[in-house]
Protein backbone atom coordinates (compact mmCIF):
# COMPACT_ATOMS: atom_id res chain seq x y z
CA UNK A 1 0.00 0.00 0.00
CA UNK A 2 1.49 3.60 -1.29
CA UNK A 3 1.67 6.07 2.02
CA UNK A 4 -0.13 9.56 0.73
CA UNK A 5 2.11 12.22 1.56
CA UNK A 6 1.02 14.35 4.54
CA UNK A 7 -0.04 18.25 2.81
CA UNK A 8 1.19 21.23 5.22
CA UNK A 9 -0.96 24.01 5.15
CA UNK A 10 -0.08 26.49 2.86
CA UNK A 11 -1.47 29.95 2.78
CA UNK A 12 -2.69 29.39 -0.85
CA UNK A 13 -5.64 27.61 0.90
CA UNK A 14 -6.57 29.96 3.73
CA UNK A 15 -8.90 32.19 1.60
CA UNK A 16 -10.57 28.77 1.16
CA UNK A 17 -10.90 27.99 4.98
CA UNK A 18 -12.30 31.26 5.32
CA UNK A 19 -14.73 31.09 3.01
CA UNK A 20 -15.97 27.36 4.79
CA UNK A 21 -15.36 28.71 8.73
CA UNK A 22 -17.28 32.26 8.39
CA UNK A 23 -20.55 29.99 6.56
CA UNK A 24 -19.86 27.67 9.40
CA UNK A 25 -19.81 29.83 12.49
CA UNK A 26 -22.97 31.59 11.18
CA UNK A 27 -24.74 28.67 11.31
CA UNK A 28 -23.45 27.50 14.20
CA UNK A 29 -24.53 30.85 16.14
CA UNK A 30 -28.17 30.32 14.45
CA UNK A 31 -28.73 26.99 15.43
CA UNK A 32 -27.38 27.99 19.05
CA UNK A 33 -29.82 30.73 18.71
CA UNK A 34 -32.87 28.39 17.67
CA UNK A 35 -32.28 26.38 21.01
CA UNK A 36 -32.27 29.28 23.12
CA UNK A 37 -35.00 31.01 21.59
CA UNK A 38 -37.74 28.39 21.03
CA UNK A 39 -38.10 27.04 24.41
CA UNK A 40 -39.45 30.32 25.98
CA UNK A 41 -41.96 31.32 22.92
CA UNK A 42 -43.31 27.57 22.66
CA UNK A 43 -43.87 27.95 26.20
CA UNK A 44 -45.21 31.01 26.28
CA UNK A 45 -47.31 30.27 23.55
CA UNK A 46 -48.77 27.70 25.36
CA UNK A 47 -49.41 29.69 28.18
CA UNK A 48 -51.22 32.00 27.00
CA UNK A 49 -54.29 29.80 26.28
CA UNK A 50 -55.00 30.69 29.01
CA UNK A 51 -56.73 33.46 28.19
CA UNK A 52 -58.80 31.67 25.10
CA UNK A 53 -60.29 29.42 28.35
CA UNK A 54 -60.39 31.86 30.58
CA UNK A 55 -60.99 35.43 28.63
CA UNK A 56 -62.60 36.96 31.57
CA UNK A 57 -59.51 36.66 34.01
CA UNK A 58 -56.58 38.83 33.96
CA UNK A 59 -53.66 36.41 34.49
CA UNK A 60 -49.88 37.81 34.07
CA UNK A 61 -48.48 34.69 31.89
CA UNK A 62 -44.82 35.25 32.69
CA UNK A 63 -44.18 34.00 35.79
CA UNK A 64 -45.88 30.75 34.85
CA UNK A 65 -43.61 30.95 31.99
CA UNK A 66 -40.49 31.80 33.53
CA UNK A 67 -41.37 28.94 36.38
CA UNK A 68 -41.73 26.51 33.69
CA UNK A 69 -38.27 27.50 31.83
CA UNK A 70 -36.09 27.34 34.88
CA UNK A 71 -37.69 23.90 35.78
CA UNK A 72 -37.26 22.55 32.45
CA UNK A 73 -33.69 23.84 32.20
CA UNK A 74 -32.74 22.68 35.54
CA UNK A 75 -34.18 18.89 35.02
CA UNK A 76 -32.18 18.63 31.77
CA UNK A 77 -28.91 18.62 33.66
CA UNK A 78 -29.75 15.37 35.45
CA UNK A 79 -28.92 13.99 31.81
CA UNK A 80 -30.55 12.86 28.66
CA UNK A 81 -31.53 9.19 29.97
CA UNK A 82 -33.26 10.51 33.23
CA UNK A 83 -35.09 12.78 31.23
CA UNK A 84 -35.59 10.11 27.99
CA UNK A 85 -36.74 8.07 31.32
CA UNK A 86 -39.60 10.27 32.47
CA UNK A 87 -40.55 11.78 29.19
CA UNK A 88 -40.44 8.50 26.87
CA UNK A 89 -43.89 7.06 28.27
CA UNK A 90 -45.78 10.71 28.28
CA UNK A 91 -44.52 10.50 24.31
CA UNK A 92 -45.50 7.37 23.99
CA UNK A 93 -49.13 7.34 25.41
CA UNK A 94 -48.95 10.77 22.93
CA UNK A 95 -48.22 9.42 19.50
CA UNK A 96 -50.69 6.45 20.25
CA UNK A 97 -53.49 8.52 21.40
CA UNK A 98 -52.57 10.14 17.75
CA UNK A 99 -52.79 7.56 15.96
CA UNK A 100 -55.77 6.00 17.20
CA UNK A 101 -57.89 9.56 16.85
CA UNK A 102 -55.84 9.66 12.95
CA UNK A 103 -57.38 6.75 12.31
CA UNK A 104 -61.06 6.76 13.82
CA UNK A 105 -61.36 9.58 11.50
CA UNK A 106 -59.71 8.15 8.58
CA UNK A 107 -62.61 5.81 9.00
CA UNK A 108 -65.60 7.58 9.62
CA UNK A 109 -64.65 10.44 6.70
CA UNK A 110 -66.87 10.09 3.18
CA UNK A 111 -65.76 7.95 0.45
CA UNK A 112 -64.81 11.35 -1.31
CA UNK A 113 -62.18 11.96 0.71
CA UNK A 114 -60.91 8.66 0.99
CA UNK A 115 -60.81 8.89 -2.55
CA UNK A 116 -59.00 12.04 -2.60
CA UNK A 117 -56.00 10.30 -0.12
CA UNK A 118 -55.15 7.54 -2.53
CA UNK A 119 -52.23 7.81 -4.66
CA UNK A 120 -53.67 6.69 -8.59
CA UNK A 121 -55.48 9.68 -8.02
CA UNK A 122 -53.11 12.44 -8.28
CA UNK A 123 -51.91 10.76 -11.46
CA UNK A 124 -55.42 11.33 -13.65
Amino acid sequence: MERVAYLPFTRACAGTIKLVIYPAMIGCATLIADGFITPPVSISSAVEGIHVLYPNVEINTIPIVMTIIVLLFAFQQVGTRIVGLAFGPIMLIWFLMLGYWVSFHLCTIQLSCKQSIHDMRSIY
